[in-house]
């Protein structure tokens, strides 16, 4: 691929199977997002400290629960930010992996079905896709996880490993006709995203 048309699919890539969901936008919209998550959470962690002082002063107490309480706050500001940096820096060391796979990255059409269902915190639903095409005269076949080598403990060919790979991206693409780029180089799937119809304006 050149670099104008890396540049174009990039930003349409959903996800990979390999890894999961892909935060699209460029560095600067990704960094912007991460500035702007920081800022709300110093927000809400300085007005739940000056109630707490607040409080305190109103109706005396220990001192020592009022630095527990503030403690307690800074720890779970601080937890909250270095998960969103976290978040961040994995996005970013996905967008690298990408790049190289799109050196090759050929779009194609595939069908997608459901393989596998799982409720996060009992709730959420998550699935496993297995993705299906045809690719120089082959088919091929790709479920969502590392897809580690055939032979390796727990693997099935139809479900790869148990649990791994079950994410909430994939109902968008479950059991549809979906557009993918294929990298064959590096035997991996990238999910392009379904680009919005824009409505015609009525006259």
């Amino acid at each position: 691929m050149t670099d104008r048309d890396k540049a174009y699919y990039i930003n349409r890539i959903d996800g990979a199977l390999s890894f999961g969901n892909f935060m699209q936008g460029s560095r600067k919209n990704v960094m912007g997002w991460l500035i702007a998550l920081i800022v709300v959470f110093v927000a809400m962690m300085t007005f739940l400290i000056t109630v707490l002082v607040l409080e305190h002063f109103e109706e005396p107490s220990p001192i020592e629960d009022l630095i527990f309480a503030i403690m307690g706050v800074v720890f779970g500001f601080s937890a909250a930010t270095g998960a969103v940096v976290a978040l961040v820096v994995v996005n970013e060391k996905n967008r690298a992996k990408m790049q190289l796979w799109l050196e090759d990255a050929v779009p194609l059409q595939a069908q997608s079905t459901v393989v596998q269902r799982r409720l996060m915190m009992l709730c959420v639903p998550m699935v496993k896709i297995q993705v299906e095409f045809e690719y120089d005269g082959r088919l091929y076949r790709f479920v969502s996880g590392k897809n580690p080598p055939r032979g390796t403990a727990g693997y099935t060919p139809q479900l790869g490993n148990y649990n791994d790979g079950v994410d909430v991206v994939w109902l968008k693409y479950a059991n549809r006709t979906i557009n993918i780029l294929y990298s064959p180089k590096y035997k991996q799937v990238m999910v392009l995203r379904k680009e919005k119809v824009k409505k015609k304006k009525k006259k």
